[in-house]
């Protein structure tokens, strides 16, 4: 299991690498990247794929799409999305990776990610 801040820093760096918007098909959303990340203790290299895929209300899809089906998609607008529907069902996949192919459940990720935020400024 990664730790959440370099889960974090790779959807990041993908996000970056690759400014596609999301492809959305109804109220279902596609986004697949990769970049390339060194490993601080061994110094090997390993490009990962990020996959991300949510599924918003058929009400809100219209406004989930204003966040991501845009080019340059940020991490925030990812958060943003998840404000816009708080029951948001989605998951990150990562494969790639020297432990195997890492699945993640995109509303515990967000959530997490947030509170570490927060607790990190107090």
């Amino acid at each position: 299991m990664l730790r959440l801040d370099v889960l974090k820093t790779i959807i990041e760096r993908a996000l970056r690498d690759h400014p596609e918007p999301f492809t959305q098909d109804g109220p279902r959303f596609t986004w697949t990247g990769s970049t390339r990340v060194v490993s601080k203790a061994t110094e090997r290299r390993y490009e990962p794929v990020v996959t991300i895929t949510m599924e918003t209300q058929p009400r809100l899809a219209a406004q989930v799409a204003a966040c991501v089906c845009k080019p340059g998609v940020r991490f925030a607008d990812l958060q943003i999305a998840a404000l816009v529907d708080t029951r948001l069902r989605g998951h990150i996949h990562v494969t790639g990776l020297p432990r195997g192919d890492e699945k993640h459940d995109l509303m515990k990720f967000l959530k997490k990610a947030e509170e570490e935020v927060a607790s990190s400024t107090r």
